[in-house]
């Protein structure tokens, strides 16, 4: 799923239509596959592969990997996670990724959610996308 995740990537360093989301983040190049390094920046976004999903097509043609992204925030207030999880909704959602080796991209949000951090330092909101992939 590397090209997935290169193709997210590359939506968020270089849209225009992502230059709203990048605003919203600590830096430009606050979009990290896996964890991010301790000493990142808040607010900061990770993004991780929770499943490959289950190719509802019977075919080898098909991928449906679901795709998490956390948005972080050491703030007392959860209104930065929010903005954030809005614009990734909003640029996710309706963006035909160009995903190298595949003819078809489809991208559902599948669910949000906002949580305060145990240590009540911070807050965490997470939006599911599930990408259907078609050769």
């Amino acid at each position: 799923m590397k090209a997935l995740f290169d193709a997210i990537n590359s939506e968020y360093l270089n849209s225009t239509t992502a230059a709203a989301l990048r605003a919203l983040t600590a830096t430009s190049t606050s979009l990290f596959h896996g964890r991010a390094p301790q000493e990142t920046a808040h607010p900061f976004i990770e993004i991780s592969m929770v499943t490959s999903g289950i190719d509802m097509s019977n075919t080898s043609d098909f991928r449906e990997p679901l795709i998490t992204f956390d948005v972080w925030d050491d703030d007392r207030s959860p209104v930065a996670v929010n903005n954030i999880g809005d614009a990734i909704v909003s640029l996710y959602r309706d963006n035909l990724l160009s995903v190298t080796g595949y003819t078809t991209v489809r991208a559902d949000i599948t669910d949000e959610s906002e949580l305060e951090q145990p240590d009540a330092k911070g807050w965490n909101y997470q939006v599911n996308i599930q990408y259907m992939l078609g050769c």
